[in-house]
């Protein structure tokens, strides 16, 4: 009875202190996670953003060949403005095959040219190596702009744009636009994937209004209620691939090969201008210091794919007293049409434009999947649910999944999980999983076409001086066949960081 008792004051005591809490700011974005933690070396240390630099010197395996990879970062934060420096290094140890040659790979023999590219006027961000990122303000400020590599951005309740990353391509990374204005009566928000024409595929826009604060204030709960409306384009999404008989040595293709560019991607025999449409709706039922708890409806149509409902629910909550312990979360119900892709622009969409996993031994673009989808997932509605959790606690751990599945629809299971142990002085840990399209629990763990894995260990040896062994496996294009296959790259070294 004393613990029961105990247990219901506790509860009280915690209402009270929901209810009661002081207005906070216009509610935060989870932490987004980086599909690639190894791009900002700052954050296996916690300090991704922050004033400091970062120095690295390894050797290891990158797109099938070895090398000695040096790569030094700085990161300029000056109040709201900050800024995002590297000078990336690397050295040809040897070659793994013999194409393509080390003269394909290397300037003078050695210095790796994907580092290096030489800059056309067709596409000027390659003038642009040395920076990473401009940045103005944060997520949900007043005002925001973010030029340079995004690694993940999501639009509204991320039923669109979701986590988009325009640099899942490591060997040619986008200078990109991530943009919002924020006030108590509305917003808008902006996304491109580049800021180089004809090189931007991926353009979105969303407009929201706070009705009954335009109209004056309503001085209740209705104040809070916010209408949006959002549209994407890709202005040149691929339908068919280009394909060669012959590999890049001359050789007969088993079954084809894919034609590729200068950027080392697929070209598309034929394209077409992919769109989605969305209307949105949402109230803040709770919005304070401990808690945010926010029911929203979405409604999208995807041209010439089929229509998606989403209804969820977001909430975010702040242990009233350490208010560094964070959890969010976001449940969602769908209701789709069987070639309706929720999310359709998320973090893996850069590749997956060019081939996007239906079944096992089945990839189509993105663009053209209706086909196989409706095949797949039959004539009828289709419900799906999507799950998500993210705990911060004290600036020593992040840690978040989120799952996607449609119930009695093959291969439509996607996971995605990360861990971040930044600030225990001796180990620090990193960690990203990603897999699209599986089947069942029995699925879930594998290193495939559609999985992506990078993880970090580091160990302190002396001072700022950590020993560091990373592990990437990622989506690329094989250079003989040109097809996107899974490859392995690892790295093993040494890895500092200096605040400044």
């Amino acid at each position: 009875m004393t613990r029961l008792r105990s247990f219901c004051w506790a509860s009280v005591m915690l209402v009270s202190v929901v209810a009661q809490a002081e207005d906070a700011p216009p509610t935060t974005p989870p932490p987004s996670p980086t599909t690639n933690p190894l791009a900002d070396p700052a954050s296996l240390f916690g300090t991704s953003g922050q004033a400091g630099a970062t120095a690295g010197l390894g050797f290891g395996q990158l797109d099938g060949n070895f090398w000695v990879q040096m790569r030094t970062t700085f990161d300029l934060n000056l109040g709201d403005i900050g800024l995002g420096l590297q000078v990336p290094l690397n050295l040809l140890a040897y070659t793994t095959s013999a194409t393509p040659t080390r003269d394909d790979l290397t300037y003078f023999h050695i210095i790796r040219k994907a580092d290096w590219p030489k800059p056309s006027s067709s596409n000027y961000q390659q003038y642009l190596q040395l920076v990473r990122y401009v940045r103005y303000g944060h997520k949900r400020d007043p005002l925001y702009a973010l030029v340079g590599q995004i690694y993940g951005s999501s639009m509204g309740h991320g039923t669109i744009i979701d986590r988009t990353n325009n640099s899942l391509n490591p060997l040619h990374p986008k200078y990109g636009l991530d943009f919002e204005v924020n006030a108590a009566t509305g917003g808008i928000e902006f996304f491109t994937n580049s800021l180089a024409w004809p090189g931007t595929n991926v353009v979105g826009a969303r407009a929201y209004a706070r009705p009954t604060v335009i109209a004056g204030g309503a001085g209740s709960l209705l104040d809070t209620w916010a209408v949006g409306a959002s549209i994407v384009t890709d202005r040149n999404a691929p339908l068919t691939l280009a394909t060669s008989g012959l590999d890049k040595n001359g050789s007969p293709c088993s079954g084809s090969c894919l034609a590729t560019g200068d950027d080392g991607l697929p070209i598309a025999a034929t394209e077409t201008a992919m769109r989605v449409f969305g209307v949105d709706t949402e109230l803040q039922l709770l919005h304070n210091a401990v808690l945010d708890f926010i029911p929203y409806v979405d409604f999208n149509r995807e041209v010439g794919a089929g229509n998606g409902l989403h209804a969820g629910i977001q909430t975010n909550f702040t242990f009233p007293i350490l208010a560094t312990v964070n959890l969010w979360t976001k449940l969602e119900y769908r209701l789709m049409q069987p070639a309706y892709i929720p999310g359709y622009f998320d973090a893996a969409y850069e590749l997956q434009r060019y081939t996007f996993p239906i079944i096992p031994d089945l990839s189509v673009p993105k663009a053209a999947a209706g086909v196989a989808l409706r095949a797949r997932n039959g004539t009828g509605l289709v419900p799906g649910v999507y799950g998500e959790a993210t705990f911060q606690f004290l600036g020593m751990a992040d840690i978040g999944a989120t799952y996607t599945a449609t119930p009695g629809i093959r291969n439509s299971s996607t996971v995605m999980a990360f861990a971040t142990l930044p600030k225990f002085d001796t180990v620090k840990v990193t960690a990203y999983y990603l897999r699209k399209n599986f089947e069942g629990l029995s699925d879930v763990a594998g290193l495939d076409e559609r999985s992506m894995l990078v993880g970090a260990l580091l160990y302190k040896i002396f001072g700022p001086v950590y020993l560091m062994a990373a592990f990437q496996r990622h989506w690329a294009t094989d250079p003989i066949t040109g097809k996107i296959v899974g490859t392995n790259d690892y790295n093993f070294g040494l890895q500092s960081y200096f605040p400044l």
